[in-house]
């Protein structure tokens, strides 16, 4: 009975009683509780999102900081390769290219040794040239028996790939996003293309020339300029301008530079 007497007089002090004193002393001071609480809490969080933002700042700043020293990177690749090539450094030169710019050079090798004229004509000039080059320039067995990395050295060391104009390319912005690098071409001359492409492998970055060997080149639009709507007008006009360049290069060429060396295995 004195617990349903205490339920009913809930709210109501008590004269002597503890409830006289706790109640209302709880009540005037609750408000201050709660207030303070609320200021705690936003303290923390302000301070938990300063924290965050600080650590935000951070590790933009790291990666700034690491986007510009590959950038600097890929500027310090270029530049030895463009030494290499100016100064013939065959070796040199053949361990700043990709691993897809071994590739195509295997690919111009194949079709120096086997391609056929037709197989030849559909490929981009470029790559065209190069092969023609190599089938011209180097004994076939002897090219038959280079692996990429020798014949990119080979191409260097004699000057096969006449680099001059190198000395007129230069990279501007370079723009790095994790194994691959874009870089903005500076030149004093056309250029196939306005980017280059490098790509980092095992740990140094390498130029990858598949985007040039695909390019439109001078030859091209020289020959779609002079024959306009006609692919096959265009096609003869390259053809003849890419004989006329290698003939000035090695010294005399004919038509049996479109027959390859050896039948295709």
């Amino acid at each position: 009975m004195r617990v349903a007497r205490d339920l009913a007089l809930i709210g109501e002090p008590q004269s002597g009683s503890y409830a006289v004193v706790r109640r209302p002393i709880f009540a005037a001071v609750w408000p201050f509780i709660g207030a303070g609480a609320r200021q705690l809490m936003e303290v923390l969080l302000i301070r938990r999102l300063a924290l965050l933002a600080a650590l935000a700042l951070t590790l933009a700043g790291a990666t700034g900081a690491l986007a510009a020293s590959e950038a600097a990177a890929v500027r310090q690749s270029f530049h030895g390769l463009k030494t290499a090539l100016l100064q013939n450094r065959g070796e040199d030169a053949a361990g700043l290219v990709s691993q897809s710019t071994l590739a195509l050079t295997e690919q111009a090798r194949d079709l120096a040794l086997y391609g056929t004229q037709a197989e030849l004509e559909v490929q981009p000039t470029a790559l065209l040239v190069a092969a023609l080059s190599l089938r011209q320039s180097i004994p076939p067995q002897e090219l038959q028996s280079m692996p990429a990395h020798d014949l990119v050295a080979h191409v260097v060391n004699t000057d096969l790939t006449r680099d001059a104009p190198v000395a007129g390319i230069d990279i501007g912005g370079v723009r790095v996003d994790r194994q691959t690098a874009l870089a903005d071409v500076v030149s004093s001359r056309p250029f196939p293309v306005s980017q280059l492409r490098f790509n980092k492998e095992q740990g140094v970055w390498k130029l990858d020339l598949h985007d040039v060997a695909y390019g439109d080149t001078a030859i091209d639009r020289v020959a779609r300029r002079l024959s306009p709507g006609s692919e096959s007008g265009q096609r003869a006009l390259r053809n003849e301008m890419i004989l006329a360049m290698i003939a000035m290069q090695s010294g005399g060429v004919d038509a049996s530079i479109w027959q390859p060396p050896f039948r295709r295995p």
